[in-house]
């Protein structure tokens, strides 16, 4: 299972779904979805911000590479066109889109030049779009797996203006905080809710996975609040308009 539109939708992604809802309503209200816009949604996965668009009057399009995530979206009764396809080679006419939007989506394109040149190409009006900055677990991971290496494109502001220099962008600094009682239960959730994740630990030895998880369990316990482990992952969201 190493092509990424399988492993992308083999996740207990909806877990992530629960936790992810006051990202998608933010980046939603900052998009300000107008009726009958053309909106596409980028990565959409199962379909959470397309939906909320959709609520809102916009004429809906949403595209993951993971047939296993759009025949999840699917199941919304929301009038969305739902499509499989890759965000470095989108289906569609230059300038086709009035709004454009990519929650944690479109930043895992392996060639992160295209993605944003698929974006810009297809928009003519506004973008917006959530990237994870670099936080210690992700070097963590990294150092002890490196099949799976996650993009470091947009990782901060300027590399996002960078990639998108077509865009007067605002860029706003947010964190979300991975919660829990106690490691096991966190170790849990992430193995079986975020896909990257997931499929690392598939493809990992047992004696990695183990020195994976030692030192991820001693930097959670540095962010442990009143009992609670509290781990801050910073994210960005870059939202503007075409020029």
């Amino acid at each position: 299972m190493s092509d990424p539109a399988v492993w992308w939708g083999a996740s207990e992604y909806e877990l992530v779904v629960r936790e992810f809802e006051p990202i998608y309503d933010l980046l939603v209200e900052r998009l300000e979805p107008r009726p009958g816009e053309r909106w596409l949604d980028v990565a959409t996965g199962t379909g959470e911000i397309a939906v909320r668009a959709a609520r809102a009057g916009a004429e809906v399009t949403g595209i993951d590479l993971a047939p296993g995530m759009i025949e999840q979206a699917r199941s919304h009764p929301e009038p969305v066109r739902w499509d499989v396809g890759d965000v470095q080679r989108l289906p569609y006419g230059d300038g086709s889109f009035d709004v454009v939007s990519s929650n944690f989506g479109a930043v895992f394109a392996p060639d992160a030049e295209r993605a944003a040149a698929e974006l810009t190409r297809v928009c003519r009006g506004r973008l917006g779009l959530t990237a994870w900055e670099r936080h210690p677990e992700r070097e963590i991971w990294e150092r002890h797996s490196d099949e799976i290496r996650l993009p470091e494109r947009w990782a901060s502001e300027e590399q996002i203006r960078d990639l998108l220099p077509a865009f007067d962008l605002e860029v706003e600094r947010h964190v979300w905080y991975l919660e829990g009682e106690s490691f096991e239960l966190i170790w849990d959730w992430v193995g079986r809710a975020f896909p990257p994740q997931r499929e690392r630990l598939r493809r990992m030895e047992q004696e990695q996975v183990e020195a994976v998880r030692r030192e991820i369990a001693e930097l959670y316990e540095r962010h442990r609040e009143n009992g609670v482990i509290r781990y801050p992952r910073p994210y960005l969201l870059a939202a503007g308009v075409k020029r």
